[in-house]
């Protein structure tokens, strides 16, 4: 592999026309660093005509803004719209920006005779953020509809601050070699990465620790944003940036929501799906902080990886002279549909082998019978998924993409794995980390799922035996351990939940916790135990006779909120009313005024009991 070094603060057009006069051809580029200006030096490299590949629609958008001479082809621009830019003689060099879905107009329009433009020869074809078809092709299988030309083409690249060494042999038989830009200076950056079994509470949390600033969430899930959003209570504070299919049900529910980034329309609060997670610059002149959140229950695409997706998200702030305050936070689960490297490899070369077997049987059978069954067998295969869906062959970006997505789900089956991530994330065949790691731990006694759900736990006895267990927890961990001050921040959680059965506990209604089937139980067996009691309760018979004298009159409403102050003293669980007042004072029947007061009802207090 080839390597440039470049300084701190240089672009790639900065450097020395001898080492780099411009993206060169037929390479795959490790920019390893973003916001170092490769898509911008290409649309300012006035010696050729150049199309670039770009993942989204906001990153087109964006570079429009900045280059009105170039032409962004979307939904919306057509065919015709492109043939003109062609014609326009005022624009010397033509620079293309598209979407893979709309590369195709450019196809055509190169076609028409009146263009006067050979697609493959005039063209240089840089495909910017390349690693996102190995990303995203199980999921939008048009990503790769452009490579059908793009082998075509006498120029072109493959470019990305995260680049992945593709398996396609296309690249081998072109002769396609690798780059890599290295820093000479240090790249890394702070993030502080919790673990946790709820992180809507954990954010809360944290959103309280870091305040005074603007917040920019990255979180893979429109349902996961609606949780946050309806948790904290900030919808009139939110921002929310998704794709045109997800807008509609996101607007009107929050202060803002687009499908392209605005800065003028950032808040408080400005949440971002995967659509925004690459190429987009966020041009901001603030502090502020940046959370990448994974749930790994609600929905396994919302998993961020540490070699990628971390790394790209954090370089979407072009502005280093502002602080930022970089914050992850996720769950681990153990029980995640994944394989380790070697055994996804071994899965699809069985498979490959299976499927091969099958399709050369049905290819040397002579008999219909036995050809139906062979073709039953192998269409209905699950090798088929990664075959292309046009030309029914190996697609390798397919393959490509399950050993990804394995490696990715892998690494949040623990906390090692996931702590490992991050602080093995690094550049390409270096050992330049990427991230400085603090890890942090918290646990909630409701998780994620519990909280999403509202379905907290199956029954209430649950409820009982967890807070057992949770308990106990005081007999294995030394009271200086970080496990224990885990525990008590746990136990004081449910203690909110929970007071009743706390109380219970306190009171040594061990027998009746144990019996309970819902709260009322335990609420009865501490009501019994506490009236029982008060009897005996000294204080609180000679707070009584205090402030009720024989002989004292009362207004109904005045007797009640009195006696109600006195049992709330000793935390009572008794109603503030006068039935439960005469079981300790003999008090007559309610009886009217006189004079002025005629109209109001009194009590008298005739002696204590």
């Amino acid at each position: 592999m080839k390597t440039i070094t470049i300084n701190k603060g240089q672009k790639l057009m900065d450097l020395p026309k001898s080492i780099f006069p411009h993206i060169p051809s037929n390479h795959i580029i490790f920019k390893n660093i973003t916001g170092i200006g490769a898509t911008t030096m290409e649309i300012l490299d006035l010696t050729r005509h150049s199309i670039i590949i770009e993942p989204n629609v906001p990153v087109i958008i964006g570079k429009e803004k900045k280059h009105p001479e170039i032409l962004g082809v979307y939904r919306g621009v057509s065919e015709r719209h492109v043939l003109e830019y062609l014609l326009n003689e005022n624009i010397k060099k033509k620079k293309i920006l598209t979407t893979p879905e709309s590369f195709q107009k450019i196809v055509l329009a190169c076609i028409d005779n009146q263009s006067r433009f050979n697609l493959y020869k005039d063209f240089f074809l840089l495909f910017d953020e390349c690693d996102k078809i190995t990303k995203d092709i199980e999921f939008r299988e048009s990503i790769t509809d452009p490579l059908i030309h793009f082998f075509m083409f006498d120029n072109k690249a493959f470019i990305s601050a995260t680049a992945l060494v593709p398996t396609d042999p296309r690249f081998k038989s072109q002769n396609f070699e690798y780059l890599s830009i290295i820093p000479n200076y240090d790249i890394t950056m702070n993030i502080d990465l919790h673990i946790t079994n709820n992180q809507y509470a954990l954010f809360q949390l944290l959103i309280k620790q870091n305040e005074g600033r603007k917040n920019f969430i990255f979180f893979n899930s429109t349902r996961g944003i609606e949780k946050i959003i309806s948790k904290l209570n900030i919808s009139n504070e939110s921002a929310v940036f998704v794709s045109d299919k997800s807008l509609g049900d996101i607007e009107g529910k929050v202060q803002y929501a687009s499908s392209s980034i605005e800065e003028e329309c950032f808040v408080k609060y400005n949440f971002f799906t995967s659509r925004f997670f690459s190429a987009v610059d966020i041009d901001i002149d603030y502090d502020c902080n940046i959370f990448l959140i994974t749930d790994t229950h609600m929905a396994e695409h919302s998993i961020i990886d540490a070699n990628s997706e971390a790394i790209q998200i954090i370089g979407r702030f072009r502005n280093d002279s502002f602080r930022k305050k970089i914050i992850a936070i996720s769950n681990v689960d153990d029980k995640l549909n994944c394989k380790k490297i070697e055994d996804a490899e071994i899965f699809i070369h069985t498979l490959d082998c299976v499927y091969s077997h099958l399709l050369a049987l049905h290819d040397a059978s002579t008999k219909p019978s036995q050809r139906e069954a062979f073709k039953i067998s192998f269409e209905g295969h699950v090798y088929n998924k990664f075959l292309d869906p046009i030309t029914r062959k190996k697609s390798y970006f397919l393959i490509d993409n399950y050993f990804l997505k394995q490696k990715c789900l892998f690494q949040y089956t623990s906390q090692v794995e996931l702590i490992d991530s991050y602080n093995t994330s690094s550049i390409f065949n270096t050992d330049i980390n990427y991230f400085n790691v603090e890890t942090y731990f918290r646990n909630f006694f409701y998780d994620s799922q519990s909280d999403i759900s509202r379905r907290i736990f199956r029954s209430y006895k649950q409820n009982i035996t967890r807070i057992f267990d949770l308990l106990d927890g005081y007999n294995h961990f030394e009271p200086t351990s970080d496990e224990y001050n885990d525990l008590q921040q746990q136990v004081a959680e449910t203690q909110m939940y929970f007071p009743e059965i706390f109380l219970a506990i306190k009171l040594n209604l061990l027998e009746e916790i144990y019996k309970a089937h819902c709260k009322t139980d335990v609420e009865k067996a501490i009501k019994s135990k506490l009236i029982n009691d008060s009897a005996d309760c000294i204080p609180f018979i000679e707070d009584l006779r205090n402030e009720f004298p024989i002989n004292s009159e009362w207004q109904g409403d005045d007797l009640k909120q009195q006696f109600g102050d006195i049992i709330d003293k000793y935390s009572l669980p008794m109603k503030h009313t006068i039935v439960n007042a005469k079981r300790y004072l003999e008090i007559s029947d309610r009886y009217k005024g006189r004079g002025e007061n005629r109209n109001i009802w009194f009590y008298k207090i005739l002696d204590h009991k």
